[in-house]
C-alpha cells in the first residue's frame, strides 16, 4: 500500500514517486544530518506518544527496542523517521512557517518509502513470519501503530504555501484511509498468529471483556435510538443492495464500542472501523451516502474522547464532526437533533 499526499502547491517528479528507496535528495550529507535529528527526536520525544503506562517496560521498548529493530528493517526505520518529522511539525507554531515546511515534506517522503518497503515485503499480503518469531511480530506491530499515528496526524498538519494556509487533505479522506489501514491491521491480528499476543509489544485481546462493559448514559442511549429510527426510515429510500446490512452492522458495533469505552479502554474506538462492511467504507469514500456519514458522526464522538491528550489525534474528532455536519444542517428535525448531540459532545456548541 502506497500513501502519498502532498499539500497543494508542492509537487514531485514521477521518478521520485515511483522510487523504492528514499529520494536521492535524502541520501546527501544534509540528509544524514536530518536523519540524526529525527532519530534524536524519536528517542527524546516522539517515542513517548506510543507508550502505555499499563504495560511493563513500555517506555524502554518504544525508546530502545523499536529503534534497534528498525536498524534491520527498512519499513520500520522509515516509519520512525516519518513520524518524528511530523512530530516536529505538530510542535511548531500553527500554521507551520514556510521555513519549517521541509519537515512536512520529509515526513511524506519517508512515509511513502516506508509503505513501499512494507508492500514490497508482503506483496500486498500478510507478511510471512514464523509463529515463534516474536521479533517479526513486534516489528510488524510497531510499524502498524506508527503508520496509524501518521495517518491520524495528517489531519493535524497545516503548511504555509504562498502566504496561504492549506490543510494537507480533507479530514474525511484521512479517516477513510485510516479505516482501510485498520481493516488490514485487523486481518493480521485475527489471522491466528499468536505471536502478536506475546513479545514486548503485545496486542490486547480483552477490549470486550465483561469487566469493561458499562450502561450507556441517557443522552448516548437516546442518541443511538434516534439514529436507528433515522436509518430505519432511510433504508426505504436507497437502492444499494448491501446498504441495509451495512447500516445494521455499523450501528450494532457502534453501540457495542460505546458500551465498552472508558478512559482505561480507549483503544476500543479503533475496533469499529475494523468490522465495517466494505460497502460502507466505499460509501464514505465516494460521499454519496449521507446515512453512512451520519453514523460516522456518532463514532467521531468516541474519536474525540480518544484523542484527548494525544499528540496525533488531538482535536481530530471535533474536526471530523465540523466537516461532516455542516452540509447536513437543515435536512429535517430528526437529523438536526442528531447533529446537535454530536456537536455538543465534541465541544462545538
Amino acid at each position: 500500500m502506497t500513501v502519498y499526499i502532498l499539500p497543494r502547491g508542492w509537487s514531485l517528479q514521477p521518478s521520485q514517486i515511483n522510487t523504492r528507496t528514499p529520494p536521492v535528495s535524502y541520501c546527501s550529507p544534509q540528509a544524514n544530518i536530518l536523519e540524526l535529528e529525527l532519530w534524536h527526536e524519536w528517542t527524546s520525544k516522539t517515542y513517548d506518544h506510543f507508550t502505555n503506562d499499563r504495560q511493563n517496560d513500555s517506555r524502554h521498548n518504544w525508546q530502545i527496542l523499536v529503534p534497534k529493530l528498525a536498524l534491520q528493517c527498512d519499513y520500520l526505520r522509515n516509519a520512525i523517521l516519518a513520524i518524528s518529522a511530523m512530530n516536529i511539525v505538530l510542535e511548531s507554531s500553527k500554521p507551520v512557517p514556510a521555513t519549517a515546511s521541509h519537515y512536512m515534506l520529509a515526513a511524506l517522503e519517508y512515509h511513502n518509502a516506508a509503505c513501499q518497503a512494507f508492500g514490497k515485503v508482503g506483496e500486498h499480503t500478510i507478511p510471512r513470519t514464523n509463529n515463534d518469531d516474536e521479533t517479526s511480530f513486534t516489528t510488524i506491530f510497531a510499524f502498524s501503530i506508527i503508520n496509524l499515528a501518521f495517518i491520524l496526524g495528517l489531519s493535524q498538519c497545516h503548511v504555509t504555501t504562498n502566504q496561504d494556509v492549506q490543510e494537507v487533505t480533507k479530514i474525511v479522506g484521512n479517516i477513510t484511509m485510516l479505516f482501510r489501514v485498520l481493516q488490514s491491521f485487523g486481518s493480521v491480528i485475527s489471522s491466528g498468529l499468536d505471536g502478536f499476543s506475546r513479545g514486548p509489544l503485545p496486542v490486547s485481546h480483552d477490549l470486550f471483556s465483561a469487566s469493561w462493559c458499562r450502561v450507556l448514559d441517557e443522552d448516548t442511549a437516546m442518541a443511538l435510538t434516534r439514529l436507528r429510527c433515522i436509518v430505519g426510515r432511510e433504508k426505504g429510500f436507497t437502492d444499494a443492495f448491501n446498504a441495509s446490512d451495512a447500516y445494521s452492522r455499523a450501528i450494532i458495533w457502534l453501540e457495542k464500542c460505546f458500551s465498552f469505552y472508558s478512559d482505561e479502554n480507549r483503544d476500543v474506538v479503533l475496533i469499529w472501523p475494523m468490522v465495517l462492511d466494505t460497502w460502507f467504507i466505499r460509501a464514505l469514500e465516494t460521499g454519496g451516502d449521507q446515512v453512512c456519514r451520519l453514523i460516522l458522526l456518532h463514532w467521531a464522538v468516541m474519536l474525540h474522547w480518544f484523542g484527548r491528550g494525544k499528540r496525533f489525534t488531538g482535536g481530530l474528532g471535533a474536526k471530523l464532526v465540523d466537516e461532516l455536519s455542516k452540509p447536513m444542517l437543515g435536512k429535517d428535525v430528526h437529523w438536526e437533533e442528531c447533529i446537535h448531540f454530536v456537536r455538543q459532545q465534541v465541544g462545538l456548541l
